[in-house]
């Protein structure tokens, strides 16, 4: 997918920091969730972080059912988000 080739180019040009906004995925099949998971899994690999923002009241159950939610750092907003970027770098 994409996503997974975006996330390895920019790995490998040392971005350690990712965060996804997920305002316009109002949900997420298996195929979706296998994504976030190979995200999170190859960020982490290279000592990153991968959050996630906006995420919508159907797809926040989805993560919980799935517990996802443990393995994402989940941010209410986007501006808190990049908010909580800025003050760490």
């Amino acid at each position: 997918p994409e996503l997974l080739a975006r996330i390895d180019r920019a790995l490998a040009e040392a971005q350690r920091r990712f965060l996804l906004d997920l305002a316009r995925v109002p949900a997420a099949d298996s195929v979706g969730l296998e994504v976030l998971i190979s995200a999170a899994r190859r960020v982490a690999e290279r000592g990153g972080r991968l959050g996630v923002c906006a995420v919508g009241p159907t797809l926040a159950r989805i993560l919980a059912a799935t517990r996802l939610e443990r393995r994402l750092e989940i941010l209410p907003s986007r501006e808190l988000a990049l908010a909580r970027l800025r003050a760490e770098t």
